[in-house]
């Protein structure tokens, strides 16, 4: 009834499994942080792009650009899982692209002027 707990000790060759595994992890970290830096950096570029894009942009052309994120974003997946797009995801691919394109043609001719202004111009030029 008195028996006393033991503390475990290391086993023979125990020590050896414990010093593999920790250098096994320092690589995993020098592995992970040199993807986690340009991670975040890119993160941190791209969100001060988002910010001077959202500045100088109308807010019917950023929300454009949310669309053409998503589209470059299944480009990436596809890219990484080694495949082609099936018919329905590059028809619809195709159709936010064109939406996105005809958007910014209409951003992107000059504001016509309103009829009541144009006949009064010509008049004017008349008299």
């Amino acid at each position: 009834m008195n028996e006393k707990k033991q503390c475990p000790t290391l086993l023979e060759g125990e020590a050896d499994v414990i010093a593999v595994s920790f250098l096994i992890n320092i690589h995993n970290l020098q592995y992970y942080i040199r993807f986690i830096n340009p991670g975040l950096t890119g993160s941190w570029f791209a969100t001060w792009c988002w910010v001077v894009a959202s500045r100088r942009l109308p807010l019917a052309l950023c929300a454009q650009l949310i669309v053409a994120e998503t589209i470059f974003g299944l480009g990436y997946r596809f890219m990484f899982e080694g495949r082609f797009p099936s018919l329905a995801e590059a028809m619809g691919a195709t159709l936010q692209f064109a939406g996105v394109c005809s958007a910014i043609a209409v951003f992107g001719r000059p504001p016509a002027l309103p009829v009541l202004q144009h006949k009064q111009s010509r008049a004017e030029g008349l008299e």
